[in-house]
């Protein structure tokens, strides 16, 4: 992985005194663009972060007890018991069905046997807790 370059940007026209008009523009014109808040050069930076993997798409998914773990310090910082428990049950559907549902999507779609057998397990699994079969 390189580390990206930064380019060195030609001075402003304060910095240098006694510069002609065509100078001036000469100087703006090799300045970084700018997109909103954001230089071009740190649009650079953010994007070769994004496709060299250090990156949050790149980054490994917590476990389940981490999730569960980041909700119960969430759901404590309501010292009252209305907002409290809410807060964990929620917690907990996401840490405890939500989120390994998408886990186990997510490993079996590496090859598609391995996703059949998946959803073919989870269909069954379903169709046995309702009542269906």
């Amino acid at each position: 992985m390189t580390a990206p370059v930064d380019l060195p940007v030609r001075p402003t026209e304060e910095e240098i005194p006694g510069i002609n008009a065509h100078t001036r523009a000469r100087a703006r014109e090799d300045r970084p663009q700018r997109v909103g808040s954001l230089t071009a050069g740190t649009i650079d930076r953010v994007l070769n972060g994004a496709l060299s993997g250090a990156s949050v798409v790149h980054a490994a998914p917590p476990s389940i007890m981490a999730l569960w773990a980041m909700h119960r310090t969430a759901a404590e910082y309501y010292s009252a018991g209305a907002l409290r428990w809410p807060r964990l049950a929620y917690g907990a559907v996401h840490a405890f069905a939500v989120a390994p549902l998408a886990y186990l999507l997510v490993w079996s779609g590496d090859s598609p046997p391995k996703l059949l057998l998946c959803l073919t397990v989870l269909t069954v699994t379903v169709l046995v807790l309702t009542g269906v079969i």
